[in-house]
């Protein structure tokens, strides 16, 4: 299975990612706190410290980091498609 790797910085009130992601796991670099709104207008809040991982289901959500400093984590999103073999 193919992987992708984001590497991402939150400021307060980034509001620009995408709003689908794939399956995949968050690796915390830092402290955060981040809320992330649903489609249908419900919200989930999320807290993470440094080291601490998470299993994300693929889902549309828009986050925001509503913490007081930047969160910076690795996203390993889950590809689709499968690896082609040689």
């Amino acid at each position: 299975m193919e992987t992708f790797i984001i590497k991402s910085s939150r400021l307060k009130a980034n509001m620009t990612c995408p709003p689908y992601h794939p399956a995949g796991v968050a690796v915390f670099l830092t402290d955060g706190y981040t809320k992330f709104t649903m489609p249908d207008g419900k919200t989930k809040d999320q807290r993470g410290q440094p080291g601490e991982t998470r299993w994300a289901a693929a889902e549309k959500h828009l986050p925001e980091n509503v913490g007081d400093k930047p969160v910076e984590l690795v996203l390993v999103e889950l590809k689709s498609k499968p690896a082609k073999t040689k």
